[in-house]
């Protein structure tokens, strides 16, 4: 594990859920190893035009999927390193509906329950 990458990460943002599960962004992450990868090499790896991945690399650094671990100058171009920010991710679902209807007679009188949350976890991890 390199400096900064945790072992394991619990997702339960819906929105970072959804741009996980997409297989692009499965493509990107599974194409570690253990090393960081510059976003031409990642491109590579995945065949991908490398115009046009630093727009999916963006947004899987600003939903925490991916880290910069460093930037270097290389030719006066500011080239950066990414990894993803763990070994394994860990998708948590709550699913919280709140009260059900248990009872309903004929004078109107309706009986509430309460349905407690429910939590799923999915374990998903690369190399």
């Amino acid at each position: 594990m390199i400096k900064g990458q945790k072992e394991i990460i619990h997702i339960s943002d819906k929105k970072v859920i959804k741009i996980y599960n997409r297989p692009f962004t499965k493509r990107i992450i599974e194409c570690f190893n253990d090393d960081p990868k510059t976003a031409g090499q990642i491109a590579n790896s995945i065949s991908f035009p490398k115009e046009k991945i630093y727009y999916h690399l963006k947004k899987l650094v600003s939903n925490d999927i991916l880290y910069v671990t460093s930037t270097d100058l290389v030719k006066g171009i500011e080239q950066k390193l990414f990894l993803p920010t763990a070994k394994q991710f860990k998708i948590t679902k709550k699913e919280i509906t709140g009260l059900a209807v248990t009872k309903v007679d004929t004078e109107t009188e309706i009986s509430l329950a309460p349905i407690t949350a429910t939590e799923k976890i999915i374990t998903q991890s690369y190399s």
